[in-house]
């Protein structure tokens, strides 16, 4: 079932702390931020994360690691239950091509409208997925096999 996925995806997120990216440090400031959002996402506090990232979003928004505090903020939104601002965030990110979330916020776009029962949003942004061929691309050919064989059913 969907809600067997949508757990998989929100339950404690995995987060390891940005150092670098490329050889290029990050502000210390900004570093602070992102190391104390990681630190209380892996304590199981996921809004005061949410908050930290918002902060890191806000305050470096034309840094190139503001994508990193804009995808796990909607994360921490989705993970919270607030599922219209976190689809917010992820749809932002998906089209945003230069963003090395695109990808994944595609992805969680698609589990979001999934997990809404949105099957028109879902079928169209997995076919999406599917046919970029990129990483979840599999994964998004079985839940759209699994849709159209009505093995799982949306609320």
């Amino acid at each position: 079932p969907i809600s067997e996925v949508f757990d998989i995806s929100y339950g404690k997120p995995v987060v390891e702390p940005v150092v670098s990216r490329g050889g290029a440090e990050l502000n210390p400031k900004l570093q602070q931020i992102l190391d104390s959002a990681a630190d209380l996402y892996e304590a199981g506090d996921i809004q005061a994360a949410a908050a930290e990232d918002a902060k890191a979003a806000q305050s470096f928004q034309l840094h190139e690691f503001s994508d990193d505090a804009r995808f796990y903020r909607a994360v921490a939104l989705a993970g919270t239950g607030r599922m219209a601002e976190a689809l917010d965030g992820f749809t932002a990110l998906a089209s945003d091509n230069d963003s090395e979330y695109a990808e994944d916020a595609q992805w969680q776009a698609a589990l979001l409208y999934l997990y809404a029962g949105e099957r028109d949003k879902a079928e169209s942004a997995l076919v999406a997925i599917y046919d970029i061929g990129g990483f979840y691309a599999a994964t998004a050919g079985e839940l759209l096999d699994m849709l159209q064989q009505k093995r799982f059913f949306l609320k």
